[in-house]
């Protein structure tokens, strides 16, 4: 397929709105998802490599060749959009056929790659009803094979399944992953939910206000966050911050909120330091603990299987995930005569700061 490049890829807007600059690499084959919140550059992140945008800084290369005085159809690029945007006047096989019989592909080779693309996709049973008689699920697998249709080197998807409801989204996400991998299309996958971007991905590339903050695969920002908004954003963390008053070799002890805790890292003596605790890295403990700090439970969130328990800790919040029934029955009944938390050392991730 193609490996791609966006170096110092930058857009400014007339309302002062800026993004980038981006510095990303897709390799060949590769699945890579674009995360975010609402508002962090993501969608125009793909529309300048798709084309409809056109950057104000940077370089965009395919294999090595600069691309951005392309025009966006003859880029080699296959699209789906939040919004499907079928032909409603026409059936599921014209809206997979357009494109290819535009493009002069004979009946033949159409027919073919219809019936190839509609059989790999579940969807054969569609292809002669309109697309209004289809469901959304369904209208999605037609929109993806319309964007594969004509080969493309590369596939952009931009919120693809955000509008369905959460169970046929689990589905598709798995259907879209195991069909990019069999196909070896290089994609990059536009999401602002980090459980579809780590389900369907190779490597994530976490976006903050128009810059990419972090970039690795799912679990190397879930267990190693490198700044506090990756830390929220992916893994709900817990972020401390404080005074380092003691360094030893692999481990610093930090004042933090009027408590001393140690964590594994290096930092000199008198610095200011943030980290972050991974929620089910808390461990709640009950009852009297020489030198333990006691917490208000401020409560317990049921999420199926597991609780969210939400302790104070002086001026702020800290979140713990437990699968532990007793405890939560204890915690409820209020038998113990104090509560109070700890992790290791090496759960802590020491974070970077402007």
């Amino acid at each position: 397929m193609v490996r791609v490049v966006l170096s110092g890829l930058a857009r400014e807007f007339a309302d002062g709105t800026h993004i980038g600059p981006i510095d990303l690499t897709l390799e060949d084959g590769e699945l890579l998802a674009l995360l975010g919140p609402s508002g962090s550059g993501k969608t125009t992140t793909l529309r300048m490599v798709a084309g409809f945008i056109t950057p104000n800084h940077g370089t965009l290369t395919f294999d090595g060749a600069n691309i951005l005085d392309v025009p966006p159809r003859d880029r080699g690029i296959g699209m789906v959009l939040q919004s499907v945007a079928l032909f409603p006047h026409m059936s599921v096989y014209q809206n997979i056929a357009f494109g290819l019989e535009v493009s002069g592909w004979s009946r033949e080779k159409t027919i073919n790659r219809v019936e190839a693309l509609s059989d790999l996709l579940g969807i054969r049973n569609l292809l002669f009803r309109r697309t209004r008689e289809i469901s959304g699920g369904e209208a999605q697998r037609v929109a993806l094979a319309r964007a594969l249709a004509k080969e493309p080197q590369l596939l952009l998807l931009d919120e693809p399944l955000s509008s369905l409801d959460p169970q046929l989204r689990e589905t598709l996400q798995f259907e879209i992953r195991k069909i990019q991998k069999e196909l070896g299309v290089t994609t990059l996958y536009v999401t602002h939910s980090q459980s579809e971007a780590f389900a369907i991905s190779d490597r994530v590339a976490v976006l903050d206000n128009g810059v990419v903050s972090q970039v690795g695969a799912p679990e190397e920002l879930y267990n190693r966050p490198k700044n506090e908004f990756v830390a929220r954003f992916v893994g709900g963390g817990n972020i401390f911050a404080g005074e380092v008053v003691k360094s030893t070799e692999g481990e610093i002890l930090i004042h933090a909120n009027g408590w001393r805790f140690q964590v594994s890292g290096t930092s000199q003596s008198g610095s200011d330091v943030v980290f972050s605790v991974k929620p089910e890295d808390i461990r709640i403990g009950l009852g009297e603990r020489p030198n333990a700090l006691a917490v208000e439970v401020v409560s317990i969130i049921p999420l199926g299987g597991m609780h969210k328990i939400i302790l104070q800790f002086g001026d702020r919040k800290v979140t713990s995930i437990t699968q532990d029934e007793d405890l939560v029955r204890m915690l409820k009944e209020n038998e113990s005569s104090g509560v109070w938390f700890t992790f290791e050392p090496s759960s802590a991730s020491l974070l970077k700061t402007d």
